[in-house]
């Protein structure tokens, strides 16, 4: 998963230098942030987040995908605060 990230961290990084016509070896958080792109985990922070507050206001354009997310969830942290 993680190598997964940064795999598409790196396309983003190489689009954003594309679009704004940077040099390759400029750095591209000025870039995002110029762009007002979020980067590659931000963005899955981000719509995780909203997922949840359209769960919890039954506003979910289907309703199993709450539940199998919050099943997902509830074990990922009782992991976490149980270890």
């Amino acid at each position: 998963m993680l190598t997964d990230r940064i795999g598409l961290q790196a396309v983003q990084n190489a689009t954003a230098r594309l679009v704004s016509g940077a040099h390759r070896r400029d750095h591209a958080m000025p870039l995002l942030r110029s762009l007002h792109w979020l980067p590659v985990g931000q963005q899955v922070i981000f719509k995780t987040a909203v997922l949840v507050w359209k769960c919890i206001h039954g506003v979910a354009a289907v309703q199993s995908t709450c539940k199998s997310y919050a099943l997902k969830w509830t074990a990922s942290v009782s992991v976490v605060w149980f270890e």
